[in-house]
């Protein structure tokens, strides 16, 4: 058993339903249960469909759980209405839900008319309240880290697949989070290509950030 110092992030009883146009209500998640330690990596596989992907939406809160409880550390950051301990946390308690709990997703979501460099500054100085100055070093050090501090002035729509991706993971990383979930980060990228990412994320891993990765790089999770 793990002990509640060791537990960074903890999920009790998570349930989703989505209703659909042709098979009405279909549940997604049925009572997930998971205990995630401080500096554990964990790779969810499983076919489409299984809701893996849900369930990291649903622990950043992108996705509402209609039941079952969320904390991070020892906070309780969320229970479904109508539980005995609600809690729905409101736009500030979700800002900073998200900047501990970090997310990068398959698609990038990368400010298009931004430079790379801007892409992980501004999140800082919106999210962390840290100077332009400040934020600008961390920028420059984590694109050097993922092999891009050439790349700083380059706005999205000029990077790669690969390159983009690991502009977003510096992102979510300079926001300094406690937990960084991974939702299928090398599905849109080229097969010669996600080795970059990979290697990227296989250095976060060895640094110690606690890490839930949707992938279906066996290898890769293996």
């Amino acid at each position: 058993m793990s002990s509640a110092v060791d537990v960074v992030l903890r999920l009790e009883g998570l349930e989703k339903t989505f209703q659909t146009s042709y098979h009405g209500r279909v549940p997604v998640l049925r009572g997930v249960d998971l205990e995630v330690r401080r500096g554990e990596v964990i790779a969810m596989i499983g076919p489409s469909g299984s809701g893996k992907s849900t369930t990291l939406r649903c622990i950043n809160l992108l996705e509402r759980p209609d039941s079952g409880r969320i904390w991070v550390d020892d906070d309780l950051v969320f229970s479904a209405p109508g539980s005995r301990a609600e809690q729905e946390p409101n736009s500030r308690a979700l800002r900073d839900l998200r900047r501990r709990v970090g997310m990068v997703f398959q698609g990038f979501h990368l400010f298009p008319t931004m430079t790379a460099l801007d892409n992980i500054v501004m999140p800082q100085v919106r999210s962390l309240g840290r100077s332009r100055v400040e934020a600008t070093t961390r920028a420059k050090d984590l694109l050097e880290k993922v092999g891009l501090a050439h790349k700083a002035e380059a706005k999205p729509g000029s990077l790669s697949g690969g390159q983009q991706q690991r502009v977003a993971i510096a992102r979510a990383v300079a926001l300094d989070p406690e937990v960084m979930l991974f939702d299928e980060p090398t599905s849109a990228i080229d097969p010669e290509l996600r080795i970059e990412v990979l290697r990227v994320m296989r250095k976060l891993a060895d640094s110690g950030m606690t890490m839930i990765v949707v992938t279906h790089e066996l290898g890769f999770a293996r």
